[in-house]
């Protein structure tokens, strides 16, 4: 049952929309984020793809989110946590270089 309440959560809602639709630029507009100007040294192309697909999250919620502005401006903040978890499952949260890199990613957007 907790789980059933939990699943309606406004942020788990937000999750599944993105994981189901945020593969998608939308109706055409581009959002451009300079993913290929990223330099991180041994990760380099796993940041790229964490960078292209963050950059489509993006467009995303750009498209279809933007005239909710409280629901827009909440769901920055829950792609910054998709953010770290992607970047994190690629170099594990231990790793020193984690902060840089997201601050890296962050900067493009």
């Amino acid at each position: 049952m907790a789980e059933a309440v939990l699943k309606e959560l406004p942020s788990e809602v937000f999750y599944k929309a993105l994981n189901d639709n945020g593969n998608d630029n939308g109706d055409g507009n581009k959002c451009s984020m300079a993913c290929e100007s990223i330099e991180t040294g041994l990760e380099q192309e796993k940041i790229k793809q964490i960078c292209t697909k963050l950059e489509k999250k993006v467009c995303y919620v750009k498209n279809y989110h933007k005239d909710k502005s409280s629901f827009f401006q909440k769901h920055c903040y829950d792609l910054n946590y998709w953010l770290y978890k992607e970047v994190t499952k690629e170099l594990g949260e231990n790793d020193k270089n984690i902060y840089p890199i997201f601050e890296k990613i962050q900067n493009q957007w």
